[in-house]
């Protein structure tokens, strides 16, 4: 489920033309380093939750920048969205594991 939280954040700020590819997204958005998200492919494993946390914070405050402007605004819901999934994921692993 990470995974996939992870890949659908990567793709709608492609698509909003945040980012420009897997290494600057891994770098920027997941604190991680530039082949992160090529080594979980290869390797088959999940993102951290530290990684979804960062993510999803960071996402949340785009959000904000994006929804002061009138011509960027409709983004800001998309990536809101995105960004509490991500949030009620870590949260409910966080649960699980207390």
């Amino acid at each position: 489920m990470r995974k996939k939280q992870i890949e659908e954040a990567y793709s709608l700020l492609k698509q909003i033309g945040i980012v420009r590819s897997e290494s600057e997204f891994a770098r920027e958005w997941l604190g991680k380093s530039e082949s992160y998200l090529r080594c979980m492919r290869v390797k088959g494993t999940q993102p951290s939750d530290g990684a979804v946390a960062v993510c999803a914070a960071r996402m949340q405050a785009l959000a904000g920048d994006l929804a002061r402007d009138p011509l960027t605004a409709a983004q800001s819901s998309a990536v809101l969205r995105v960004a509490y999934t991500m949030r009620e994921q870590v949260l409910g692993a966080a649960l699980d594991a207390a």
